[in-house]
């Protein structure tokens, strides 16, 4: 009576499912292709493209497409409406209250962003209103897993870029200094000791002329 209790959602305030709640009744076992096992648990209800699951740890949320095909389509929905794609013309209010109306051009494991007349913008998914978000085919762990890769990748650039200017600015040192080294070489240096005909020229001024005369005999 428990598990029939816990199935149709009836324990703990969970709602029961919207869409054939008697699926939902069954115990199912199954393992997801990360490798998450679970095995004799029951399905509480439905969110968009996933499952809320009751395990002995405690609630989780499973994507249908994680679901073995035979589960998956047991699950689906055929009067669902498909989820919005890309080029889709969408309008909401976000969690967070502001109003969206223009079209979906991208579509990421972290949210969506949409065009507006006030340009493009990136909405998480969390900030969407749940039924909004439960038509994704996401997942938190895929969310967090991207973002951190995004922030990855931020870094590498940014430490590509900071090593690309220091060895931009190493070069430009050298050259300033070869530039330096070459007008140096060019510059006569006047403070140099005179050398040559030069020194001859000036030990000739000083000696001057010999002079007639003087203190010779006498008559």
């Amino acid at each position: 009576m428990k598990r029939r209790l816990l199935s149709l959602g009836l324990v703990g305030g969970l709602l029961p499912l919207s869409f054939s709640a008697l699926r939902a009744a069954d115990e199912i076992s199954f393992r997801t292709p990360d490798g998450r096992e679970f095995s004799n648990v029951f399905v509480t209800r439905k969110l968009g493209r996933k499952l809320e699951i009751m395990t002995v740890t405690g609630l989780q949320v499973v994507r249908l497409a994680d679901l073995p095909a035979h589960l998956r389509e047991r699950f689906t929905d055929p009067n669902a409406k498909p989820p919005p794609k890309v080029g889709e013309k969408l309008s909401f209010t976000a969690l967070d209250g502001r109003e969206f109306k223009g079209i979906i051009r991208a579509i990421a494991p972290d949210g969506i962003s949409i065009e507006t007349s006030d340009g493009l913008d990136k909405v998480a998914y969390s900030n969407l209103p749940a039924e909004l978000a439960n038509s994704f085919d996401f997942d938190a762990d895929d969310a967090e897993r991207f973002q951190a890769e995004q922030r990855r990748q931020q870094l590498a650039i940014a430490a590509r870029f900071a090593a690309e200017q220091e060895a931009a600015n190493a070069r430009a040192a050298e050259e300033r200094a070869a530039a330096e080294a070459a007008a140096a070489a060019r510059t006569p240096n006047t403070d140099a000791a005179p050398t040559g005909a030069k020194m001859g020229e000036r030990g000739s001024q000083r000696l001057g002329t010999p002079r007639l005369g003087g203190r010779g005999t006498g008559n």
